[in-house]
C-alpha cells in the first residue's frame, strides 16, 4: 500500500506545483503539465504485473481473441502486434493514454488540479483503472471529448464518442450527455423532475433493467465485488456534490464560465438519476454504470467548492473531503483490496 501511497502524494505535489511555477510570468501549458503530472502513475500501473481483477483476461483477449467484439480495441491490440510489441506494450500505452488525456482535462477545466488528481485515487478510479483497463480507456477519451461539446463542436464530440464506442460498447451511454446539454432545460426543473425520474425508473425497471444489463454484458461478472457500502457512500457523495452545487448554480463571473459549470453539472445529474436503478442492477453492475457519470466529478467538484465565497467553509469541506476519501482508499483497498491491486508487482519482478 505504500507505493500507491506514494504514487498519490506525488501526484497532488506535482499538479499544485505544475499549478504554481512561472517562466517570465508564464505557465507551462495545459498538456505538458498533464504529460509531467501523469508520469508517477504511468510508471505504476504501466509496469504492473497480474494488477487487477481482470489483467490476465485482458491478456489472453490480446492474444487469443480474434472474434472480440470491441472492434477500435481489438484493432488496438493488433497494432501492438504489428508492431512487434506484446501484452505488456499494450499495457503500458493505455496507461499513457488514460492518464495524459485525464489529467489534460484537469488541467483545463478544474480550479483545484491539485485536488482532482486527489479524488482520482480517493474515490478509487486510479485503482479500478487496472482492473477495467477498456472500460477507463473509454472513459479518458470521453472526458476529453467534453471539450468539444462545450464548445459546440457537435461532429468532433460524437466521433470520439464513437471511438469509445468501439473500445467499450456501453460508453453509448454517454450520449445522454449530448442530449442534456441539447435540450438545454433550466437546472430547477431537473432537480423537480428527479423523484419523477425515481419512481419512472422503480415502477419501470422490468423494461429498463433488462436492456441496461444487456448492455453492459456484466450480468455473469465474477471479478472482484463492489462492496454495498461503497455505493451508499458514493450515493452520499453525489448528493451532497448536487445540493452544493445547485447553492452555488448563478454565481458564474463569465457566460463561458457558466456553459462548463452546466455542462459537468448535467452529468453529475445524470449520475443522480442513474442511482434510481440501484436495487435492480447488483453493486458491480451499477458502479460500472455509474463511472461513466461519476468519473467527471472529479472536475466539477473543485468548479463548484472555487464559487464558494467564504474560505473558511471551503477550507472546512476540502478537509473533510480529504478526510473522508482517504479513508475510503483504506478500507476499500488496504483492507477489502477490492479490484485485487494488492500485493504491488512490477514485470521486472518475473522478468529477473
Amino acid at each position: 500500500m505504500v507505493i500507491y501511497s506514494m504514487t498519490c502524494f506525488i501526484s497532488v505535489l506535482l499538479a499544485w506545483i505544475m499549478e504554481h511555477i512561472k517562466y517570465e510570468k508564464e505557465t507551462l501549458n495545459n498538456f505538458t503539465k498533464a504529460v509531467l503530472v501523469s508520469v508517477p502513475a504511468i510508471i505504476i500501473t504501466g509496469f504492473r504485473y497480474g494488477i487487477g481483477s481482470d489483467y490476465f483476461s485482458y491478456q489472453n483477449i490480446f492474444y487469443f481473441s480474434d472474434n472480440f467484439k470491441e472492434p477500435l480495441f481489438l484493432a488496438f491490440n493488433q497494432l501492438i502486434q504489428f508492431m512487434g510489441g506484446g501484452f505488456y506494450t499494450s499495457v503500458f500505452i493505455i496507461s499513457i493514454i488514460f492518464f495524459v488525456l485525464v489529467f489534460w482535462q484537469i488541467f483545463r477545466d478544474s480550479k483545484y488540479p491539485w485536488l482532482s488528481v486527489f479524488l482520482l485515487f480517493g474515490m478509487i478510479y486510479f485503482f479500478a483503472f487496472m482492473n477495467a483497463m477498456r472500460q477507463f480507456l473509454a472513459i479518458s477519451i470521453l472526458i476529453y471529448s467534453l471539450r468539444f461539446l462545450e464548445k459546440e463542436k457537435d461532429i468532433l464530440f460524437l466521433f470520439l464518442l464513437g471511438v469509445a464506442v468501439g473500445i467499450h460498447h456501453a460508453s453509448i451511454l454517454f450520449i445522454l450527455t449530448y442530449l442534456m446539454v441539447k435540450i438545454k432545460v433550466d437546472f430547477k426543473v431537473i432537480i423537480l423532475i428527479t423523484p419523477l425520474i425515481y419512481i419512472i425508473s422503480y415502477m419501470g425497471k422490468d423494461f429498463i433493467i433488462g436492456p441496461l444489463i444487456s448492455l453492459l454484458d456484466y450480468s455473469g461478472y465474477i471479478g472482484t465485488s463492489i462492496i454495498g457500502y461503497r455505493v451508499i457512500g458514493n450515493f452520499l457523495w453525489q448528493i451532497i456534490l448536487v445540493v452544493l452545487s445547485c447553492l452555488v448554480y448563478n454565481k458564474a463571473v463569465s457566460e463561458e464560465e457558466q456553459k462548463k459549470y452546466k455542462l459537468y453539472f448535467n452529468i453529475q445529474i445524470l449520475s443522480l438519476w442513474i442511482y434510481s436503478f440501484w436495487g435492480g442492477i447488483n453493486p458491480n453492475e451499477i458502479q460500472r454504470l455509474l463511472t461513466y457519470f461519476q468519473f467527471p466529478s472529479i472536475i466539477f467538484a473543485p468548479i463548484v467548492l472555487q464559487r464558494i465565497q467564504s474560505r473558511g467553509i471551503k477550507n472546512c469541506i476540502i478537509i473533510l473531503m480529504l478526510a473522508y476519501f482517504i479513508i475510503n482508499i483504506f478500507i476499500t483497498i488496504a483492507i477489502n483490496n477490492e479490484n485485487e491491486t494488492l500485493p504491488y508487482r512490477m514485470i521486472f519482478d518475473i522478468m529477473y
